[in-house]
């Protein structure tokens, strides 16, 4: 089982945008729980957009579930070290770093790209198989359930000066 996000740290500037779409078949979120306690993936409320779409690094943002081939976007409005995470599975997170406006920018998208491409290689080369896996017990929190396929959601950002679109993808295959 492999899920991450790919880069799994992305540095942007106060201001910018960063946009994540799932290409894979598996649904995802975006969260960012600012300290706040874990949302329970089976409530109601946390299938749903929670914050909008504009981030100042404090109360609790999300995607709500995302299928395959929807998109969130998120504008960092305030300088921070931010974690995220999907509230679906547990242990995918990915953090963004946003710098004051006008920093320079340490990688370009392509370079985001590369990295990002380089880093779910190097999980899937190190994963383990799920055939290797204990089965969990039944009635097990979801954080225990095996998925079969590998899934990654990759975040692109964009400026005014710069603008991207999103991409995820499934086994390897960044757009």
């Amino acid at each position: 089982m492999l899920m991450g996000f790919y880069p799994n740290v992305i540095v942007v500037d106060a201001g910018d945008t960063v946009i994540w779409t799932v290409n894979s078949m598996e649904p995802h979120t975006v969260t960012f729980l600012s300290g706040e306690p874990n949302l329970n993936p089976f409530e109601e409320r946390s299938l749903a957009p929670i914050g909008g779409n504009v981030y100042n690094g404090t109360g609790i943002y999300s995607s709500g579930l995302m299928m395959q081939g929807m998109s969130y976007n998120l504008t960092f409005t305030q300088p921070g070290v931010y974690v995220y995470g999907c509230l679906i599975h547990a242990g995918m997170t990915g953090v963004v770093v946003v710098q004051p406006r006008g920093s320079p920018y340490p990688y370009t998208q392509a370079q985001y790209d590369q990295i990002a491409a380089a880093e779910e290689a190097n999980d899937l080369a190190t994963a383990t198989p799920a055939s290797a896996l204990t089965p969990p017990p039944p009635l097990l929190a979801p954080t225990a359930l095996q998925l079969t396929t590998s899934s990654w959601v990759h975040p692109r950002w964009r400026t005014s000066q710069c603008p991207s679109t999103a991409a995820a993808g499934s086994k390897g295959t960044p757009t």
